[in-house]
């Protein structure tokens, strides 16, 4: 999903800074951007990373808070939907909604 906003995210517990650092800048040396792209994902799969947190807005025009668990599923959201409406989401692991406001 595209997004503009601010990610906060927590350092990957089976790695070094240094060695996201030596990895990143090694992708700048691939030139093809399909192989840079695949090699970036398999990665971030390798990660051990905590919960993350987004304030922005989504590709879907829903500006807000969105919160995710430590398998990066979507859990509570507080946000302004496209329409401009304000809108409480609780989500189960799954992703499914199990209760918002207003319902």
């Amino acid at each position: 999903m595209v997004k503009s906003g601010l990610i906060v995210q927590g350092q990957p517990t089976n790695i070094t800074l240094d060695y996201a650092v030596k990895f990143y800048d090694s992708m700048a040396t691939i030139k093809e951007p399909e192989i840079r792209k695949k090699l970036i994902n398999e990665f971030k799969k390798s990660l051990d990373i905590t919960n993350a947190l987004f304030v922005g807005k989504t590709q879907t025009n829903k500006y807000g808070l969105f919160l995710t668990d430590k398998n990066t599923k979507a859990r509570p959201n507080i946000f302004v939907d496209s329409l401009g409406a304000p809108r409480l989401e609780f989500l189960d692991s799954t992703e499914r909604i199990i209760y918002a406001l207003p319902n």
